[in-house]
């Protein structure tokens, strides 16, 4: 085997082989000489000079390109740096399904022309035809994977239910959010969902949420949030939580509420409960301004041009072992209390006020008076003053 110098003459991308000129020799060329596969086609240039190894002296064909003088080393592993080199990567091609349809304009089938400092790509691999705007990009030097074309630049789809998209670990959304076929992305709500199911039962939003601290106190809510006023508007109101229910339908509708809770124990709820409540109204807290006027619950008019019964506050009669109070107004000591359970005794009513004396609660009681309209010894009249 020996090395000898030489210059290239010319160079054939497709077969990754050059005809050189050995040095010295005027006559001798060797004709499709084999590049080393470590060398760019970038590097083969006409005039350079090389090292040519002959690996049979007797046989002018058997020799390879080592190496390219004045060339710069290869970035990586060799083969074809150079984007317009890089052919036959359409939809369409056998074995390439996995990219664009070549039926898209913007498709860059032959993946040509996308460096990234070119100037009519300077978003580097913009999915429409040169798009060069911030709004526009997908992969963005400083913001990396982005989307944000208006005519909507991802759309994913599948058939229901299977799972269009899944994600594992947090999602931090910054701006506004729509959910439904009938929402739309609103700057006055941060999530709208806004839907029409033909389903039972059809729920706008639904959260089961499981505390499952190991130790400690665990406090869970099932929907938590703030409604704050703030700024400055010339009159600010804010509820915690608003809502209503709509009857809209030509069908017959047994009942329809504004809110409807439920307290439950479930199967595994073997530990002792202290009380159950089905609406807590706690204490109001008042950092700054207080209001003139606090009212823990208040019902407005209930009646209408039509309403032939209504009830301000209706409360059923409560079933318990021992104890059944409908009614308990004031402290420790109540103002007032409304008994229910069973039919109270004979004279007797289901109403007891705060007297002020001792027993301080008493019941309120019928004494039948005699023939001369006198009560019995020791009765007390109920009057007004």
């Amino acid at each position: 085997m020996t090395i000898h110098k030489a210059v290239i003459r010319s160079y054939a991308s497709a077969t990754h082989t050059a005809d050189v000129q050995l040095t010295g020799s005027l006559p001798a060329y060797l004709a499709a000489v084999r590049v080393a596969t470590n060398i760019p086609a970038a590097a083969v240039a006409i005039g350079r000079e090389c090292s040519v190894l002959h690996l049979d002296p007797h046989n002018p064909t058997d020799a390879l390109v080592l190496s390219i003088q004045g060339a710069l080393p290869p970035a990586g592993g060799g083969g074809v740096t150079d984007h317009p080199l890089l052919t036959n990567l359409g939809y369409a091609t056998a074995g390439h399904t996995g990219f664009a349809p070549a039926a898209h304009a913007h498709a860059h089938d032959a993946l040509s022309n996308l460096a990234y400092a070119d100037a009519a790509h300077t978003d580097f691999c913009s999915l429409a035809t040169p798009q060069t705007t911030t709004a526009e990009k997908i992969i963005d030097a400083t913001t990396g994977l982005r989307f944000g074309h208006a005519a909507g630049p991802l759309l994913l789809a599948g058939v229901s239910p299977a799972t269009i998209l899944g994600l594992q670990g947090d999602l931090d959304v910054s701006g506004h959010a729509a959910v439904g076929a009938g929402a739309a992305v609103a700057t006055g709500r941060t999530v709208a969902a806004i839907d029409t199911l033909a389903i039972h039962p059809s729920v706008a939003g639904y959260f089961d949420i499981t505390g499952n601290k190991a130790s400690g106190v665990q406090f869970t809510y099932g929907l938590s949030g703030a409604a704050k006023a703030q700024g400055t508007p010339s009159a600010a109101y804010a509820f915690g939580l608003y809502f209503f229910a709509q009857h809209n339908t030509p069908s017959p509708c047994p009942q329809l509420g504004g809110i409807l809770l439920q307290v439950q124990s479930g199967a595994s709820g073997a530990g002792a409960l202290t009380w159950a409540k089905g609406l807590f109204i706690d204490a109001a807290y008042w950092a700054a301004a207080q209001p003139a006027t606090s009212y823990g619950i208040d019902i407005l008019d209930q009646g209408g041009a039509t309403v032939t019964t209504a009830y301000g506050l209706r409360i059923a009669n409560q079933t318990a072992a021992t104890t059944v109070r409908l009614l308990e107004l004031g402290p420790t000591t109540p103002y007032l209390r409304l008994a229910g359970g069973a039919a109270p005794a004979a004279g007797l009513t289901h109403l007891w006020l705060y007297e002020g004396t001792t027993p301080q609660l008493r019941n309120v009681a019928f004494a039948v008076a005699d023939a001369g309209g006198h009560v019995p010894a020791g009765a007390k009249v109920l009057y007004l003053v």
